[in-house]
């Protein structure tokens, strides 16, 4: 599963230098957090660790500027604790009013090993930093940077030294010092990627990171070798070169349309390589022979690409989204759309599979299939296919709860045969099916993906689903049950959206279910041969997660004071009860608090058309009402969805049609 995510920044080149000399005109400051590591809480300058986020602001600075911190970090005994569980990040932000180089050392008081530096930009929490590394302590690290606001991050590394504990929480001194950099690349304004007869590249931050490792590329000419060992090389350039040969989509320029729903062959034995290197992308396997396909997004969904490649060692990567299924100038607009790759590490069985699951409607999205670089590089002939899902509803992101001890935890709710007593712990959670944006008027769902994790000492065998109809929020009950079904307890997964890494666990319901738009109810729970349920002892449990923002809260019932669930221990006897059972529990601040009951989930599907039982029923909310009656009204005299004889205008006999069928839906 990916997600889109940062293309990594070449803007930056680290270089270790021994020493460090603070000038004499450097603005001082002390760390806020007080005297001992960790002493306050929360902490005062967390940074994107605290809530709400907090950085000690260092002020702005130019060239000549400096920057003296002092302060103490390190790993450390919480409150009430006897180990150390607890690292102390101390985080800072400042503003650079011009493009500059930066020198930074970070050094401890005790000389006892590593320290940790971080540094990035704060454009928003949570922040991930652009740049991280452990180093020795009075280590210099050098970057050039544009100008703008950064983070930087003083820690040591989590490993305590246990003969020497008061090594674990230091003092410390972070300086910064700021420079113009090379003056060679002030004024530059010839590409950074192509040989030219004078010095330095129109790329500020690149051209100074070439200089440093080649000082006449930015004295004398930017030479073929400033290109390849330095634009290239050190800053992640991607020099586009393809030669068309056969197959027709060997060069990403020339990517064939790849419709859904259908097996293409291909054959990559004499397919060139012009995609992008690791160099650029980040990715962590080199590709070779590569092929291209572009799929464009029928709607908001899911795309899933399937490769079977026997013999060959397989690698794909996934690049979009673009506008349109021709992709102009690979070497400006390939880099930016770089999302993810996947490596099975050998030829996967049954195929191996990309999904990326926030495909954009009507957007293109590239397909790049290669064979892994290694010392033989295999090849030959398969297939790819592309299969789209839309989405049918989706809770949003699974996030953290905070728990009374004001902590961060993931936290799902039983659902299986937990106990003797409990053997149908079931829960019941809302949602709503809309109708499809284009074509057809209801949905064939085809996968669930729940988000939840097996908790230990449980064994899981089958992971079973109930729909239910719904009607408000009054609770289900037998006969209310629309369809059930059951899969092999799945291989859970990460698609990039929680924040437990491998939440998703994926239903696949084929062949699917058909669903009207309306409100219904979705169960989820898992079993195994000897749990309770089937008369044994060995229990069974799908820790269901709760707290995800967009789900349908259950709040302001008769029956119950504020947010609950419907939760049953066996069923239909004595069936769902109110649970109300996250007293001291919140959502982060900020958020809609009715939300903490909400279990995560997804459903997927694709357009289809049924013929209604109810036509008069306009709303689709289960009855022939007053509701209804208005539609109808609005309609008068015109086409519409009023128009139940079908002889294409609202009018008299259609109103007739409608009182006839008034009441509760059959």
């Amino acid at each position: 599963m990916f997600k889109s995510g940062l293309f990594a920044s070449s803007s930056l080149l680290a270089v270790a230098v021994l020493g460090f000399a603070s000038s004499a005109s450097a603005t001082d400051f002390v760390q806020n957090d007080g005297a001992v590591c960790g002493a306050l809480t929360p902490d005062p300058n967390g940074g994107c660790n605290a809530n709400p986020s907090d950085f000690q602001a260092l002020g702005s600075f130019g060239v000549g500027g400096s920057i003296n911190v002092t302060g103490t970090m390190g790993t450390y005994i919480p409150a009430g604790g006897t180990t150390y569980t607890s690292r102390d990040l101390d985080w800072y932000k400042f503003t650079l009013t011009a493009d500059c180089k930066i020198d930074v050392t970070l050094n401890r008081s005790n000389d006892g090993g590593e320290v940790v530096l971080f540094i990035g930009q704060t454009a928003s929490c949570p922040a991930a930093p652009f740049y991280g590394q452990a180093i020795p302590s009075f280590t210099t690290v050098s970057y050039f940077l544009t100008a703008g606001e950064y983070y930087v991050i003083a820690t040591t590394s989590f490993e305590v030294d246990a003969a020497n504990p008061a090594n674990a929480c230091v003092d410390y001194t972070l300086g910064v010092e700021i420079t113009a950099g090379d003056s060679g690349c002030v004024g530059a304004s010839l590409p950074c990627d192509v040989a030219h007869a004078t010095p330095g590249c129109d790329d500020w931050s690149c051209c100074n990171a070439v200089c440093a490792a080649d000082p006449s590329c930015c004295s004398n000419d930017w030479d073929i070798s400033c290109v390849n060992n330095g634009a290239v090389a050190i800053c992640g350039y991607f020099i586009y070169s393809c030669n068309d040969s056969n197959p027709a989509n060997d060069c990403l320029t020339s990517a064939t349309v790849l419709p859904l729903n259908t097996v293409v062959a291909f054959d990559n034995t004499n397919a060139n390589t012009d995609g992008p290197s690791t160099q650029v992308t980040g990715a962590a396997s080199g590709v070779a022979r590569d092929l291209w396909w572009m799929t464009q997004a029928p709607a908001n969904g899911q795309l899933t690409w399937v490769v079977t490649h026997p013999g060959v060692d397989t690698v794909l990567e996934l690049y979009g989204p673009f506008d349109t299924a021709v992709v102009a100038n690979p070497q400006t607009e390939i880099p930016p759309a770089f999302i993810g790759q996947v490596d099975g590490g050998g030829t996967a069985p049954g195929g191996e599979g990309v999904t990326l699951i926030d495909a954009e409607s009507q957007k293109y999205y590239l397909i790049r299939v290669g064979s892994f670089v290694e010392p033989t590089v295999s090849f030959g002939p398969g297939t790819i296919e592309a299969t789209f899902a839309g989405v049918v509803y989706t809770t949003g992101p699974q996030k953290f709860i905070v728990t009374s001890a004001g902590a961060n935890q993931n936290l799902g709710l039983s659902s299986g045969a937990i106990s003797a007593a409990s053997k149908q712990r079931w829960l019941a959670r809302p949602f709503t099916v809309p109708t499809p944006d284009a074509g057809g008027n209801a949905w064939d769902v085809t996968q669930l993906v729940v988000k939840g994790f097996q908790p230990a000492g449980v064994v899981n065998d089958t992971l079973h689903y109930t729909i239910w109809k719904r009607t408000n929020f009054n609770k289900p009950v037998d006969g209310d049950q629309l369809f059930s079904g059951s899969v092999p307890y799945p291989v859970p997964f990460d698609d990039g959206l929680d924040s437990a890494a491998t939440a998703s666990h994926a239903i696949n319901i084929d062949p699917p279910v058909t669903l009207a738009p309306g409100n219904y109810y979705l169960t989820v729970y898992a079993s195994n041969p000897n749990d309770p349920a089937a008369g044994g002892s060995v229990f069974s449990n799908f820790a269901w997660f709760i707290y995800s923002p967009n789900g349908i809260p259950m709040i302001d019932q008769s029956i119950a004071t504020g947010v609950f669930s419907w939760r049953s221990v066996t069923f239909p006897t004595p069936g769902f009860a109110v649970y109300q059972a996250l007293t001291g529990n919140s959502v982060q601040a900020g958020d809609d608090p009715n939300q903490l009951y909400s279990n995560a989930f997804n459903v997927f599907g694709t357009p289809t058309t049924i013929a209604s039982a109810c036509p008069a029923d306009l709303n689709g909310d289960g009855s022939v009402g007053a509701a209804d009656l208005a539609i109808l009204l609005g309609q008068w005299g015109g086409a519409g969805t009023g128009d139940l004889n079908g002889d294409g205008s609202v009018g008299a006999s259609d109103l007739a049609i409608l009182l006839g069928a008034w009441g509760a839906c059959p």
